[in-house]
């Protein structure tokens, strides 16, 4: 029988409660998280048995935030002496645990976890817008260029705007259930895990969907022998996606820089990348036709 598991189960900022009752679940079912990242949750197999787990939203979070600074490790000091142990963390959501039932719970006040969860989630909200605008202007030049109205490009936009729709959409909804339900009973809502995951798992297998979509589109749109380029050239952008996930997780985890620096790093290093791997494709791709 195998001891680990690797679960696609991707929870909003403002679903953490959801989150937590997952986690819960999962630990009754045997299966332990031991960390987690933007999309999936590692699991270690485990005696069957009830954990509690806190999942919070702390000020400042982002996936650009390091989680070194000292309010962050003093909060997992405190937790730690309260008998919590730390999990990890997605940039956003920090996630703590433990098998005593009496430990004091360590969650911050109501009012301050909504004034948290909604920053991050209208900070969320403003990277996607954008995102969006770049990806529009983009769109527009090569539609301009191509005297057309859309393009795979086109598509691509097309993709964001729906799911940042859902995700704002989703967001104002919870965000008017939390304001009633804080002014009513002073806590803030938590839907069942199982119908936020059903949700989240349909949002990204339409986007995975649309993906391929765009990738057929731009494979029938590539001159007749450039083709055969743009499988390796998916697949390398694959590659890079998985290595800067790996970088954000770097700066996050390892170093103590600022918001700002680690998103000049960030974005720096992949800027050149970029430039490299077009080039690189743009070389091979003239020196094809020219033979």
């Amino acid at each position: 029988m195998k001891n680990k598991k690797l679960v696609f189960s991707y929870f909003n900022i403002y679903e953490n409660d959801s989150l937590r009752d997952y986690l819960e679940d999962m630990a009754l079912k045997g299966w332990e998280l031991t960390s987690l990242n933007n999309f999936f949750l590692h699991f270690r197999a485990c005696d069957p048995h009830p954990v509690r787990y806190c999942v919070e939203v702390m000020k400042g979070s982002g996936p650009y935030a390091s989680n070194q600074t000292r309010p962050l490790k003093q909060y997992r000091e405190f937790c730690q002496e309260a008998g919590w142990d730390y999990r990890g963390t997605n940039g956003y959501l920090h996630v703590f645990s433990t098998d005593d039932l009496n430990a004091i719970p360590v969650e911050t006040d109501s009012c301050e976890r909504y004034r948290n969860i909604r920053k991050a989630a209208v900070s969320s909200c403003l990277a996607m817008g954008l995102l969006f605008m770049v990806l529009c202007l983009l769109n527009l030049f090569t539609c301009y260029e191509k005297r057309t109205l859309l393009c795979s490009q086109g598509a691509v936009v097309f993709v964001l705007l729906v799911s940042s729709g859902w995700f704002i959409t989703d967001f104002l909804i919870w965000n008017q259930k939390a304001r009633r339900s804080l002014s009513e009973t002073g806590a803030l809502p938590c839907p069942p895990w199982k119908s936020v995951l059903s949700k989240n798992r349909m949002a990204f297998s339409f986007a995975l969907l649309f993906c391929g979509a765009v990738f057929l589109a731009a494979v029938s749109e590539a001159p007749s022998g450039a083709g055969v380029f743009l499988l390796p050239y998916f697949i390398t952008y694959g590659i890079m996606l998985f290595v800067f996930s790996r970088l954000i997780r770097l700066l996050r985890e390892k170093t103590a820089f600022s918001k700002t620096a680690n998103i000049l790093i960030y974005w720096g290093a992949a800027l050149v990348a970029v430039i490299l791997v077009t080039g690189i494709f743009c070389a091979a791709i003239f020196s094809h036709f020219l033979r």
